[in-house]
């Protein structure tokens, strides 16, 4: 518990891809809307990355259980855009950074509450989520304030809108991805036992509208139906395979 962490350095970083112009004036209202300092980072592009760079980071597997699909290039660049930003939080020496996707909003009647439970709570070492959807079933209850609540998950579910990342935990991120093998997100489920505690807080106030803003800038567009079904059965096997190693790790 850090209430001095009010007194840090901390800034969010809003991840946005320059030749998205449609969302311009998102990202003008997004940083209005952030409790602390914003910088906008410019997103990797994904139709810059070189055969060197799809080679390199298309490697696998490097974390069990093995990730069953073939990096898209758009998650490739997705992945470099987060380092990124996990980058700047080291650069800058910054207490935390709050990192956020441009297609991020904030609902003020949750946000507000949301916003102070992990600023009170943040610290160097820890990754705070505020999903967009309340998929993670609470752990270890941390504290709870007019219900909101901020707990260790029992699992940590998909989606990188939004989270404070503390210094020390985005070194131990920045060391551990050099190389990479399966997106951002689904990193981050398999990273989480290692020296950063992921926490997370419901409801967040974070809501993601993608749709709204010319779709998400990570694609899969032209599968067959056999190839939806072919990845779905994949993933559904991934899965299982997912919580079977989670319960490995803590039985």
């Amino acid at each position: 518990m850090a209430p001095e962490a009010k007194d840090k350095e901390i800034e969010a970083i809003v991840i946005h891809l320059a030749r998205a112009e449609s969302r311009k004036p998102q990202v003008e209202k997004l940083i209005q809307a952030t409790p602390v300092p914003a910088v906008v980072l410019d997103a990797v592009d994904a139709q810059k990355l070189t055969s060197e760079d799809l080679s390199r980071y298309r490697r696998r597997p490097l974390f069990p259980p093995s990730y069953p699909f073939r990096l898209k290039t758009t998650e490739i660049a997705c992945f470099l855009s987060h380092r990124k930003a996990w980058q700047h939080i080291v650069d800058r020496n910054l207490f935390a950074g709050l990192v956020l996707e441009d297609d991020v909003y904030f609902d003020d009647d949750h946000f507000h509450s949301a916003w102070m439970l992990a600023l009170k709570h943040i610290q160097p070492d820890r990754f705070i989520r505020l999903p967009y959807k309340e998929r993670e079933r609470p752990g270890d209850v941390v504290e709870r304030d007019n219900g909101t609540a901020i707990f260790e998950p029992q699992h940590v579910a998909l989606g990188m809108q939004a989270q404070l990342v503390g210094r020390s935990a985005a070194e131990v991120l920045l060391r551990e991805t050099a190389v990479f093998d399966r997106p951002v997100d689904t990193a981050i489920q398999v990273l989480k036992q290692n020296r950063h505690k992921v926490l997370v807080v419901l409801p967040s106030g974070v809501t993601e509208h993608s749709g709204e803003l010319a779709g998400s800038t990570v694609q899969f567009s032209g599968m067959t139906l056999l190839n939806k079904l072919t990845r779905e059965i994949a993933r559904l096997i991934y899965r299982t395979k997912l919580r079977l190693w989670r319960w490995s790790r803590n039985g």
